[in-house]
């Protein structure tokens, strides 16, 4: 059995989803441990041999089923204490020749480093997801892409497979209503998605004092984008993807 350490994000390290399939997590690592080779290297060995020392663990841990599962349970139960916390406690989890090149991205990309700042409110681990996928894929054009994949997969990961849940969740994590996004998570967890989610939205507003859709709006909870406030409809729009819709989102919360 392979020694695991759930501090470390292996499907961060090897640049795939969680729910990658063994295939695609073979194939990944693949790419990177001839990537970071030292043999293939005129500079900077000791880094790459670093880095593959920690592309080779996680791929021993996730190309086991058993260590796999086993390393799913700590990394769920982990993420359950800190990524639906406390966003506003930015910690620098890049390493210093990456954060330099980020620097330069700010720079020259405001809009990439914008998007950041938005994923942050959401989530801190999601953040650091994207920003390093940035740097790691030299991704300047698809950060959009980039930013709704990690977006859907969050959601999906805490909030189940029904999307109004899932938008409702986001939504709570982005203005900052974080107990009523844990509690949504802690249901999830332990009754799995309902089929029909107005009985534990209603709960949920009730007991977090969220308001309830307003006018006419649909059981999926359309209303005029009007009604949205300025600044949350922009800074909404700039996250992107079918997990934060714009519309959609108003509507669920009102």
């Amino acid at each position: 059995m392979a020694s695991i350490d759930s501090r470390i994000d292996y499907y961060d390290v090897l640049g795939v989803a969680p729910d990658a399939d063994p295939e695609v997590v073979r194939a990944a690592y693949r790419a990177l441990a001839k990537k970071y080779h030292p043999d293939s290297r005129l500079e900077g060995k000791a880094e790459a041999e670093k880095k593959l020392r920690e592309v080779n663990q996680a791929y021993e841990v996730l190309s086991s089923p058993v260590d796999r599962e086993k390393y799913d349970r700590q990394r769920s139960a982990r993420h359950q204490n800190s990524d639906l916390g406390d966003s506003n406690r930015v910690e620098e989890t890049l390493h210093t020749k990456d954060e330099s090149h980020w620097r330069i991205i700010e720079q020259r990309h405001p809009e990439i480093q914008f998007k950041y700042k938005q994923l942050l409110k959401i989530s801190r681990p999601l953040a650091e997801a994207f920003r390093s996928r940035i740097i790691r894929e030299r991704a300047f054009t698809k950060y959009d892409q980039i930013s709704s994949e990690l977006i859907d997969q969050f959601s999906s990961r805490y909030f189940g497979t029904n999307q109004t849940l899932r938008q409702f969740g986001l939504w709570c994590l982005f203005t900052d209503k974080r107990e009523a996004a844990r509690e949504l998570n802690q249901i999830i967890a332990k009754l799995g998605t309902p089929q029909d989610p107005s009985q534990i939205l209603a709960q949920l507003r009730a007991k977090h004092r969220i308001a309830a859709p307003h006018g006419n709006a649909t059981r999926q909870g359309a209303m005029k984008p009007a009604q949205i406030p300025r600044g949350l409809k922009l800074a909404l729009m700039t996250l992107g993807g079918i997990a934060i819709a714009v519309l959609a989102l108003s509507g669920i919360v009102g």
